[in-house]
């Protein structure tokens, strides 16, 4: 029976009653397979589907709404935090890109509770995400915060951002501290 690599680094989630596995670090670099565990005999299977698909990324968040799973940031292979946001439609076998964002991008801030396509949080690893009716929700993780060179690198992040799935704009809900 064919296994998933063994891998540290990568997400776990329940749509429909089946297990997803998604990512992680398997030695040699990151991965962006997709796999199911059968819980009833205890299989794993491969998904394959043809389209587009995320990058290989470990320490990435995310969550499930309905059938769709959806993923935020991590870090590829070469140690660059990620800010993107993906689904994964579970019925149609299907990745949507929903944010492209950049590899160890700054967040771009405006008015807390506004929306715009102008916003986006900072790149990080190590987030919570979570759904909320039609909303991803991340908080926090360990990412650059802004460009100001007496911040010297990653730290511990406790901003709140709500991307709306559907429409995809992300809204500034907290300002940011770091420790």
């Amino acid at each position: 029976a064919k296994l998933p690599s063994a891998r540290s680094g990568a997400i776990g989630l329940t749509a429909n009653g089946v297990m997803y596995l998604f990512g992680g670090y398997d030695g040699s670099g990151n991965v962006n397979d997709l796999w199911t565990f059968d819980t009833v005999n205890v299989a794993w299977t491969q998904i394959t589907e043809g389209s587009t698909v995320p990058s290989g990324r470990m320490r990435l968040s995310g969550s499930v709404l309905g059938t769709t799973l959806y993923i935020f940031g991590g870090a590829d292979s070469s140690g660059s935090q990620l800010n993107d946001v993906w689904s994964y439609d579970t019925t149609k076998n299907q990745w949507t890109s929903l944010f492209a964002g950049q590899a160890d991008q700054y967040a771009v801030y405006g008015t807390q509770g506004t929306s715009s396509p102008n916003y986006h949080p900072g790149s990080r690893i190590g987030a919570l995400a979570q759904m909320f009716d039609s909303f991803l929700y991340v908080f926090g993780g360990n990412g650059n915060i802004d460009d100001v060179p007496a911040n010297t690198g990653p730290e511990n992040l406790n901003d709140v951002w709500t991307f709306q799935v559907q429409a995809v704009v992300a809204t500034p809900t907290t300002t940011t501290t770091t420790t």
